[in-house]
């Protein structure tokens, strides 16, 4: 299909010793959500599977949509919208200031900014800005909003471009994006080139094992290329002449790792944390070096689909009225793969007025505003952004106490 290709290598060794271990049903991208007015023309589908390298044991997508498609202008993620996020920014940001002992005043690169809510802690601690993001709309708005904010796909030309206008960065971070990024080795380039010599460059990105451990295939979709763990991190980072140098584990978008990195020659360079070692020595112990630790987990997968489509058809056939609370691009790979649409949900609340008034892909379920829990409230709300699961059933208590109730999809079916 026009605008894709075949992953014939792996993006973090090179190595060509692939091979195929998930396959789930093809879908577009997922955060193309549609109008009214699209809604007759025929959704276009792309193949949806997962490689495992035999040499580093990374996991990638096998067929990579160009990002122009993905991250079109009208892309509708925007981080601001969710209080969670928010308040993990400007914990990371306190955090990483206090970890990294950030100069005042420094300059600070974040990678994929979206609409500049990380860089806006940073900004309001006196620190110099800047955001590179490729959605056209969503970088003029954080620019707008006093975040300057570049629309371009980062890497190593930026780089230079950066560092001729600001000079060189103390800090750069990532939020998210390293999982979206086909050429990765050119943006790491990148950020070898931008960065001073003693700074630190932080990245933060779901983890696989938690994927795994969790069931959260979902996470799979176009959009991510990547299901990053830590050991081919650091073997990546080894042949760029970086050095990994801590991971944490954080409890955020279902389970993640930050992770720090210096470069070799840094004069600051610190011994590296035991948590590298302790996180490669579990994802051996747990199997991911043997691609049939990930063809099981295709069969858990199977099983999830089929206990949340029989809970879902009882209730509808016992009467009841159930509807989805969040629209995020992973819903878009649980519907389309379980094969779930308006037969079970009448429709999708979503907090992000960009989404609102638009239909979900394949199955053109309607997103709606929360005042909708209002008017027409339903017996039970499918939680598909079960990253936010808590906060969501925190701010809607009185649909609870009004005797509504909340289906959790993963790790296995939970109603609360």
């Amino acid at each position: 299909m026009p605008g894709t290709y075949e992953r014939k290598d792996c993006r973090l060794c090179r190595s060509k010793n692939l091979e195929r271990v998930i396959d789930l049903a093809p879908t577009p991208p997922g955060n193309q959500f549609l109008t009214r007015d699209e809604l007759q023309s025929e959704d276009e589908l792309y193949d949806l599977f997962v490689m495992h390298c035999q040499d580093c044991t990374h996991l990638q997508l096998g067929m990579v949509i160009d990002p122009e498609i993905l991250f079109q202008r009208d892309y509708k993620y925007v981080s601001g919208t969710s209080p969670v996020f928010v308040q993990h920014f400007k914990e990371y940001c306190d955090w990483s200031i206090d970890r990294f002992n950030i100069p005042k005043g420094g300059l600070i690169v974040d990678i994929g900014s979206n609409d500049g809510t990380g860089l806006k802690c940073y900004k309001d601690k006196g620190y110099d800005v800047l955001g590179i993001d490729p959605a056209t709309e969503i970088a003029a708005e954080a620019t707008n909003q006093g975040i300057p904010t570049w629309d371009e796909f980062f890497g190593v030309k930026i780089a230079e471009k950066i560092r001729k206008d600001f000079g060189k960065a103390d800090f750069i971070t990532s939020h998210n994006a390293c999982a979206h990024i086909d050429d990765l080795e050119s943006v790491m380039k990148g950020v070898e080139h931008l960065l001073k010599d003693d700074g630190v460059f932080v990245f933060e990105v779901g983890y696989a094992m938690e994927v795994y451990r969790n069931a959260y295939f979902d996470t799979i979709y176009h959009e991510h290329v990547d299901f990053h763990t830590v050991k081919p991190l650091v073997m990546f980072f080894e042949r760029l002449n970086m050095v990994v140098i801590d991971v944490i584990q954080v409890n955020v978008q279902g389970g993640s790792i930050r992770v720090a990195v210096k470069k070799r020659n840094s004069k600051s360079l610190s011994e590296v944390s035991e948590n590298v070692r302790d996180c490669v020595d579990l994802e051996m112990k747990t199997g991911f070096d043997d691609p049939q630790t990930f063809r099981d987990f295709s069969e858990r997968i199977r099983q999830v689909g089929e206990e949340l489509r029989n809970t879902l058809r009882t209730l509808r056939v016992s009467g009841k009225s159930i509807a989805a609370y969040g629209a995020p691009t992973k819903s878009t790979t649980l519907l389309t793969h379980f094969g779930i649409g308006k037969e079970e949900i009448d429709y999708i609340v979503d907090d992000n007025p960009k989404k609102q008034g638009l239909f979900s892909p394949v199955k053109h379920i309607p997103i709606v505003s929360k005042e909708k829990l209002v008017e027409n409230p339903p017996d039970y709300l499918l939680i598909l952004a079960w990253n936010f699961a808590d906060s969501i059933m925190e701010k809607n208590a009185k649909f609870s106490e009004n005797g509504g109730r909340f289906i959790l999809p993963m790790p296995e079916v939970r109603i609360v």
